[in-house]
């Protein structure tokens, strides 16, 4: 019985103990093919561990709202929703210097089912780097570069997105 309890609650004791700190990004996507979107991002990041000499590793988890957005030629009716995961590696030399690596997943829900114009998803493969503003300690410089599959109404197209914001820093 206490071997079950251990496998149970070992990881939420061990996710207890771990420094969780918040995350916030704010960030502009251009595509390929058109797309154009502005992405408010918030969720937390836990630290995982620290390689000696290296890195503070992170996941983080994020909930993403699009406030508005053009996806290839299709111009979604509602705000787009979605959650990311992915890994964040920190260095202290020099400092605020980082790197993820993450997936996405964002939705538009279907506005106007009368139209039939349909609902619109995108899946990317997200891989930002960051580095310091100059601005506040806390506030970093971020640029991505994403792999992004559009589920549009009557296309699947495939495109390269570049992004350029903010992000947290810790």
């Amino acid at each position: 019985m206490l071997g079950l309890g251990l496998v149970l609650w070992g990881p939420l004791l061990w996710a207890q103990s771990a420094p969780v700190l918040p995350e916030f990004q704010l960030y502009h996507s251009v595509g390929s093919r058109g797309s154009s979107y502005t992405t408010l991002a918030g969720g937390l990041a836990i630290h995982l561990f620290e390689e000696s000499g290296g890195p503070s590793r992170y996941l983080h988890v994020l909930a993403l709202q699009v406030p508005g957005a053009r996806l290839s030629s299709f111009h979604p009716e509602t705000d787009g929703q979605g959650v990311e995961l992915g890994v964040h590696d920190q260095w202290t030399v020099p400092a605020g210097k980082a790197a993820t690596l993450s997936v996405r997943h964002l939705e538009w829900k279907e506005a106007a089912p009368e139209s039939g114009v349909g609902k619109a998803s995108l899946d990317a493969l997200h891989m930002g780097w960051s580095w310091e503003t100059g601005v506040a300690p806390w506030v970093v410089w971020l640029f991505g570069l994403d792999l992004v599959t559009l589920h549009l109404p009557h296309d699947r197209p495939t495109e390269l997105q570049l992004a350029l914001g903010f992000r947290s820093s810790f």
